[in-house]
């Protein structure tokens, strides 16, 4: 293949499955680091409660905007895909909670908007 054409990169795109890393991986930093973000995935949505619970038990959606809430929904599903497509477990796990949360707050503000 000619250089700089970038065509390079689809053959090392098609041996890619001859370098993944082993699972759990061998170095402990390494498997400590896949414990955390698999941790950081499931407690970063959370983030999202007191939000939750100011729009769904005060009924104040003062200060919130809806385009910024759909945007954050509509941003997440990119990831999602490409979290199923590379089998990452974090980013699936991850973006699928954030849109949970994201849908909670979008359809809050909808309801108590009217």
């Amino acid at each position: 293949m000619a250089r700089g054409t970038g065509l390079h990169h689809i053959s090392k795109r098609k041996r890619i499955h001859e370098k993944h890393e082993p699972y759990p991986h061998p170095k402990k930093m390494i498997r400590w680091l896949d414990k955390i973000v698999l941790f950081i995935a499931i407690v970063g949505p959370i983030a999202n409660i007191p939000q939750i619970m100011k729009i769904y038990v005060e009924n104040n959606i003062s200060g919130l905007s809806p385009i910024t809430w759909i945007s954050y929904l509509l941003m997440a599903i990119p990831w999602l895909v490409y979290g199923f497509v590379h089998k990452e477990k974090p980013i699936i796990t991850t973006y699928i909670l954030w849109s949970i949360t994201n849908l909670i707050i979008v359809i809050g503000i909808f309801i108590h908007s009217t």
